[in-house]
């Protein structure tokens, strides 16, 4: 099956959402990327993928001129699969649509993504739901903000960012003019100082 998707030149999207994928099966996934660049979407997401998979999936994306669009989310990165999905952002020129929610990466992981994402020149579209992010991850990703000009829509509910993370994305948005779309959904805002005025 791998082996045929190697060379397809008509499948544009492409998905193993909910379908057991493995490291191990990232792994001959990694083979086709690297030959074929016909492939658009790629939904990932609800899988068995963890740190080790998203290494070998990078190094195929760093290679692949093909796909825009990235869906990983409700996989098990975790902290240690961020500094991989840091080098996708780094090093890839296409990836438009990058979702990576639901991966339990922590503070620590999204600084490090946000890193990552401060000098992305492609990406328009990223997610980031449910990542366990708290204050100090939503202030990387403020920081992010001041220096990304492309990115457009940020989805961000579900990481207990308090008022505290709020403060430091109203922040970044006096300076960034070009996020369109902001999603903050379920952060525990408003349960402590007042944010008024933010």
């Amino acid at each position: 099956m791998f082996e045929a998707w190697k060379f397809n030149k008509t499948i544009s999207t492409l998905s193993l959402a909910r379908s057991g994928v493995d490291d191990k099966t990232a792994k001959y996934l990694a083979r086709v990327l690297v030959k074929n660049e016909t492939i658009r979407t790629l939904d990932l997401s609800g899988n068995h993928i963890t740190a080790l998979g998203a290494e070998i999936l990078a190094e195929a994306l760093v290679l692949n001129r093909g796909v825009t669009r990235l869906c990983l989310q409700s996989n098990n990165l975790k902290k240690a699969g961020s500094p991989h999905i840091a080098k996708i952002l780094s090093k890839n020129r296409v990836i438009r649509h990058l979702n990576i929610g639901s991966n339990g990466f922590g503070a620590e992981g999204i600084v490090r993504i946000a890193e990552a994402v401060r000098f992305n020149r492609t990406l328009s579209s990223l997610s980031l739901d449910m990542n366990e992010m708290g204050p100090k991850g939503a202030s990387a990703i403020a920081t992010a903000l001041v220096s990304n000009r492309h990115i457009t829509h940020l989805y961000m509910p579900h990481n207990n960012i308090g008022d505290v993370g709020l403060a430091d994305i109203c922040e970044s948005l006096k300076r960034n003019k070009y996020l369109i779309s902001l999603d903050l959904e379920l952060n525990h805002i408003g349960h402590g100082q007042s944010v008024v005025g933010l």
